[in-house]
């Protein structure tokens, strides 16, 4: 049996990215690594209270308050509510950490596939013998690092709006580029709209890509 481990953060979106891979492919064997701090549940139950009210009109449209109902209305729309519905082995822990490293070890894992979290180190990514697989919310060499659909809306850039699936290496988004995508930016979509496309469109693609391994 394939094993393959996939290392994400803790957020909804990443729920999808996770839930997706996983359901699709019953026959291999997952490691599921989650970094990141867990959800606020106070700051979770306001924001669901806002946008239920539809409170968000009394802040500036650039207001990070108003942007997190954005995010909860997009990620309500785009991934609902994500379920596994077989069991895998998932963890939370620093995925560089010597923790990560001895379970890793353990895994033997034919593969990875990351979404978002840390860099990861060499001494990692030499336990992986297989492939590896990248899902970056952004079109490099333009938009390397994080939240880059912030950046394409402040630069109005709605062309260079997209993924890309590339290797990893121990830079900032600066593996080898295996494929991209750019996504369609419609009237009246947010830059949530964009990350969520992105992370919808993309999750196929990686699917795709791992049917081929």
């Amino acid at each position: 049996m394939k094993r393959i481990l996939i290392a994400t953060n803790r957020e909804q979106a990443h729920d999808y990215f996770v839930n997706s891979i996983v359901e699709t492919f019953p026959d291999i064997c997952f490691l599921v690594i989650r970094q990141g701090k867990p959800q606020n549940k106070i700051k979770y139950l306001l924001i669901k209270i806002l946008s239920v009210l539809k409170l968000d009109n009394f802040f500036f449209n650039s207001s990070p308050r108003r942007l997190e109902i954005d995010k909860f209305r997009k990620f309500s729309k785009y991934f609902g509510k994500t379920r596994i519905h077989r069991s895998i082995d998932e963890f939370v822990m620093d995925i560089n950490s010597a923790e990560s490293e001895q379970l890793i070890q353990k895994f033997r894992c034919d593969g990875i596939i990351v979404l978002g979290g840390k860099i990861i180190k060499p001494h990692i990514l030499s336990l992986v013998k297989g492939f590896t697989l990248h899902l970056h919310c952004g079109i490099v060499p333009f938009y390397r690092g994080g939240t880059t659909w912030f950046s394409n809306f402040s630069f109005e850039d709605y062309n260079n709006c997209g993924f890309t699936v590339q290797a990893l290496d121990d830079g900032i988004d600066t593996g080898a580029i295996i494929t991209q995508q750019q996504i369609l930016i419609q009237e009246g979509d947010s830059v949530w709209d964009a990350y969520c496309k992105c992370i919808v469109a993309g999750t196929d693609v990686v699917i795709e890509l791992l049917n081929r391994k």
